[in-house]
């Protein structure tokens, strides 16, 4: 029965996450594409298209996701590429000591740093855990309603204290 649940719990997640992120990237796509200008990894003419590729598979994460039964797999296996594509981008902002804004959800006016990097690895593992639990058969929908509620419930919350940048303040 966990599996079930840990199953949900990654899809909510997930599927909510990737929502609000191709929303936001959408409604502000040239600022989007300016982001991904400033990491410098691929020419500034490819920028566009770049943009269109990540916000196509980020759509394509809470599409799967929301629809669920066969297509989970898909969602999470491509949850899981974004993710690795976007921590090995946080990466190179690292090794190369720039000083770049994520603008992973457009309203984070943060520059990169370790908290951004944690964030993609927690949710890297979250997809990691869907892919497994979907694998292991999880996908069968069981259990009284009350605990699908709680599951939404804690789910709610993890999205918005792992979304939220701490505010970390000097004495």
């Amino acid at each position: 029965m966990i599996i079930v649940y840990l199953l949900e719990f990654s899809r909510i997640v997930l599927a909510s996450v990737f929502a609000l992120s191709a929303i936001q990237k959408t409604l502000a796509f040239s600022t989007f594409v300016d982001t991904i200008h400033s990491f410098d990894l691929i020419p500034v003419r490819g920028c566009p298209a770049m943009a269109i590729v990540l916000l196509t598979g980020e759509w394509s994460v809470f599409i799967s996701l929301f629809i669920g039964e066969r297509y989970m797999l898909v969602g999470f296996a491509l949850a899981f590429s974004l993710l690795t594509v976007f921590i090995m981008a946080i990466f190179t902002v690292f090794i190369r000591s720039m000083q770049i804004k994520c603008n992973c959800f457009i309203n984070d006016d943060h520059n990169i740093s370790t908290y951004t990097l944690l964030r993609d690895v927690g949710l890297l593992l979250v997809a990691i855990s869907g892919w497994i639990t979907w694998s292991m058969g999880g996908d069968r929908r069981q259990g009284p309603e009350i605990v699908w509620l709680l599951i939404v419930a804690i789910a709610g919350e993890f999205i918005v204290l792992h979304l939220r940048r701490p505010k970390i303040t000097r004495p």
